[in-house]
């Protein structure tokens, strides 16, 4: 489909990219190498089509291949040794070797010190070291970046719960929630609110994320897997609401 639409508009960048993506999610993935390298040749180093090959080469377990790209970025200019250094600490991060991942972040932060994703990996990185510490500071960060973003006040407020820190996790649950009404930001607080004892309320915030989930389901069409996964989901606040009311 992609194909016939880049023969009548070669030029249109969105075509070479969603043509990616669709080769990625059918799991194509020498043929969205292909592809991608194709659309190279029109928009040389354009960074949409150069983390969609760094997708390719990880989904393929080609992790090696990414450090070639940094390699590669990092005998260019100045302003390629960010990008270099970004994707060597992507590199190890994928590898899991998460010390190593964390020198390259904190070197591409001090390029560029508004760089989000590289205080996400020094987050994620941190927390797999149990770095509790210093997990908070990059969320911290990323809060002071953009506090508008729901999801770093959840990936806080999931780090406090998984800390036993209940109640200052529901603090920043509730602070999601006021950006975005979100299913899992409601079953999160249902389950710290569970371990403070508060029943009520955790009904209460299992009911909202199930009403959510139900929403969604009367107003998008999903395909046979991702309706699975929500059914999933929607039986996971129905167990927890089940438990709570019978105790």
């Amino acid at each position: 489909m992609y194909d016939k639409a880049i023969k009548i508009n070669p030029n249109d960048l969105d075509l070479w990219v969603n043509g990616v993506i669709c080769l990625i999610s059918d799991k194509k993935y020498d043929e969205a190498l292909n592809f991608l390298e194709e659309g190279n040749k029109l928009f040389s180093e354009n960074m949409d089509l150069l983390w969609l090959k760094v997708e390719i080469y990880e989904r393929s377990n080609k992790i090696e291949k990414v450090f070639e790209l940094s390699e590669y970025f990092l005998s260019q200019n100045h302003y390629n040794q960010k990008i270099a250094i970004q994707l060597k600490a992507h590199g190890f991060f994928l590898l899991e070797k998460y010390n190593d991942a964390i020198k390259y972040y904190k070197q591409l932060v001090l390029l560029d010190k508004f760089n989000i994703s590289a205080f996400y990996g020094l987050y994620i990185s941190n927390l797999n070291l149990n770095n509790i510490d210093e997990a908070k500071k990059s969320l911290d960060t990323m809060i002071k970046i953009d506090a508008d973003n729901p999801e770093f006040y959840f990936y806080y407020a999931n780090l406090l719960k998984n800390n036993s820190e209940y109640i200052n996790a529901n603090k920043y649950y509730d602070k999601a929630i006021s950006i975005n009404e979100d299913f899992r930001y409601y079953y999160s607080k249902g389950e710290a609110l569970e371990m403070l004892n508060n029943k009520k309320d955790a009904i209460d915030s299992y009911q909202k994320g199930l009403q959510l989930i139900l929403e969604l389901l009367d107003r998008i069409y999903f395909d046979e897997i991702s309706f699975k996964k929500i059914n999933e989901k929607v039986n996971l606040f129905l167990e927890k609401l089940n438990l709570l009311i019978e105790q």
